[in-house]
């Protein structure tokens, strides 16, 4: 079982031939709404590549309808609250390249509170996986929850601010991260050096750096391999990390090897990145072993 506590947004989606300059305007080729979040894509992912996934969060009354999103795709929803806030939101540039840029404003996802999901995280023990990203707020609380419940503490730094280094993450078991991330909680802008620093400073935790188009790493104390992405037409790039973290996670709760885990989210992303938007183009298992076995 996976609690995620994490993220619930609307992101507006602009199509754009370029991702906009400071002073410029630009004509956009097109306007989209989606549920999205973080931890929105990431309980998505998990819950369509079949495995069973509460989601906790905050949203406001305007986004009532992400709930039914989650709960469309089998995701438990019975400790996402309603709040007085607006929920969050995301705005994003999407380039003609399928590259975006993203602002997010986190509404109702500021509101979480460790305190309010206390008597929640009794229902979990040492088999249960704990998810966390960095939209909502009271992250280091939840992580001591976790911890002391024995949860897998799986953690993804995103967006990654000044504030995460002071997280208790020594409690994290995984830590998902992208190239940026990773410079970011190294305080080195030397990949192989910065690794080494996080893995001196974190002693139990295994490392996964997402790469984009070239694939993904993983990094403990004893081993490191990288796994290829697959090829295919890129449309849009925003859901890919959330997408690679959830099915990652179904390889790990299913048994596979982590290479195996890997793979298997690889092709995920695959799915994902040829199409548009974000909760919408997250693919489900059917889809993925469709692409594993050449026929999308």
């Amino acid at each position: 079982m996976v609690l995620n506590v994490g993220s619930l947004n609307v992101d507006i989606v602009f199509n754009v031939p370029h991702v906009v300059q400071p002073g410029e305007t630009i004509q956009g080729h097109g306007v989209h709404r989606f549920a999205g979040g973080k931890g929105l894509n990431q309980s998505l992912a998990l819950a369509r590549a079949g495995v069973e996934v509460v989601h906790a969060g905050c949203i406001g009354s305007d986004g009532v309808w992400l709930r039914k999103v989650l709960e469309e795709s089998g995701v438990g929803c019975e400790h996402v609250a309603v709040t007085g806030e607006v929920s969050g939101s995301a705005f994003i540039q999407v380039d003609k390249r399928g590259q975006n840029a993203i602002v997010v404003d986190a509404g109702s996802n500021g509101k979480v509170c460790a305190a309010s999901f206390t008597s929640l995280f009794a229902a979990y023990g040492r088999a249960d996986f704990l998810l966390l990203q960095n939209e909502v707020s009271d992250i280091a609380h939840l992580m001591e929850l976790g911890q002391q419940r024995g949860m897998t503490v799986v953690f993804n730094p995103a967006p990654c601010g000044p504030e995460v280094n002071g997280y208790p993450l020594g409690l994290v078991d995984w830590l998902i991260v992208n190239e940026t991330e990773l410079v970011q909680l190294s305080d080195c802008d030397d990949m192989e050096r910065g690794i080494e620093r996080l893995l001196q400073r974190l002693t139990k935790v295994r490392i996964v750096l997402t790469l984009g188009s070239d694939g993904a790493r993983y990094i403990d104390k004893e081993t490191s391999f990288s796994v290829p992405a697959i090829e295919t037409k890129v449309v849009d790039t925003t859901a890919a990390g959330d997408t690679f973290i959830g099915y990652l996670l179904a390889g790990i709760i299913e048994g596979k090897t982590i290479r195996e885990a890997m793979e298997l989210a690889a092709a995920a992303a695959a799915v994902t990145v040829s199409r548009l938007g974000a909760a919408t183009a997250i693919p489900w298992r059917r889809e993925v072993a469709r692409l594993l076995c050449g026929e999308l």
